[in-house]
């Protein structure tokens, strides 16, 4: 089974998940840390204002944009783009109809 869901070994290779995965796990810890130990601090010294209210806004839509990320790379993988090769293996015959169907220049 591939990380890539209804992907052939080619694409899954392809797909780049490691890096992916990397990235957003990674700094989703780092921006988890950093905010709240900010929020920890702030409430400790004089209490929160309204941009740590707003700091703590913006890490939540982080961490939600960072699973989105990983949902699509993984359990929804290829069902909007159902037996469509990455870019680089279309031929070319067929780059009017890909076009259609996937966010990268043909």
């Amino acid at each position: 089974m591939t990380w890539v869901a209804n992907a052939t070994p080619e694409v899954d290779a392809q797909s780049q998940w490691q890096t992916i995965l990397g990235v957003c796990l990674s700094l989703s810890v780092l921006s988890i840390t950093v905010v709240s130990t900010r929020l920890w601090i702030r409430y400790k010294a004089r209490g929160m204002a309204a941009d740590d209210y707003m700091a703590a806004l913006s890490m939540l839509f982080a961490l939600i944009y960072s699973i989105l990320c990983i949902v699509r790379t993984s359990n929804l993988g290829l069902v909007f783009q159902t037996q469509l090769p990455p870019p680089s293996l279309r031929p070319l015959s067929s780059a009017p109809l890909c076009a259609g169907y996937s966010y990268s220049p043909s």
